[in-house]
């Protein structure tokens, strides 16, 4: 039997199905609520002291002081960086990414796309022992990408696949943020 390796597919943050008009309408969305400022179209060099200032400015004119808490933390020394309200029993809310958002966007840059990989090796048939898929948190990551990745797949040769793994490793234990498991009492159908 003949392996052959197909080759690497991978898929960016962008799908080819994504409107350009939603992801224009995205960052016009964010831009609108003060948190692409001007000078932020490229990656900036980022202390922990700026940031620090940046978030407690954005915070302050917000108006939102009182009802948002955040902990920001330095993920190669582990330190607190920033803290605002942190301890505060709140319930998370979509527009808390927000503020992720800003700080990827200055850390990383705009042009970042997080990659979604597949290895795997077929047979003369088509056949895959095991297909690995591994993914580095991509947040745009949906049913319909793994659907275009799949026929990518299929394009390239393979026909069969007996095991899917999925490479978890780029994440730790922690599935859920603290604070995210309904409370007693409560009827948090939107979670």
């Amino acid at each position: 039997m003949t392996r052959r390796p197909f080759p690497r597919v991978r898929i960016a943050a962008r799908h080819p199905g994504t409107s350009p008009f939603a992801v224009a309408a995205w960052f016009a969305m964010v831009a609108a609520l003060g948190v692409l400022g001007e000078g932020h179209a490229e990656a900036q060099p980022t202390t922990v002291g700026s940031l620090d200032a940046e978030l407690a400015e954005l915070v302050r004119t917000s108006g939102l002081e009182g009802r948002v808490g955040i902990h920001v933390r330095d993920v190669q020394t582990d330190l607190a960086v920033f803290a605002h309200r942190a301890d505060a029993p709140l319930h998370p809310a979509s527009n808390a990414k927000v503020f992720t958002v800003y700080a990827a966007l200055r850390v990383l840059g705009p042009a970042h796309r997080f990659r979604t990989a597949v290895y795997g090796a077929t047979d003369a048939e088509g056949t895959a022992k095991s297909v690995a898929l591994v993914g580095d948190g991509d947040p745009s990551l949906t049913g319909s990408h793994l659907a275009w990745l799949a026929r990518r797949l299929r394009d390239r040769g393979l026909r069969h696949v007996r095991q899917v793994v999925v490479d978890e490793s780029a994440f730790d234990d922690a599935v859920l943020p603290p604070g995210y498991g309904e409370q007693p009492g409560e009827n948090a159908a939107f979670r």
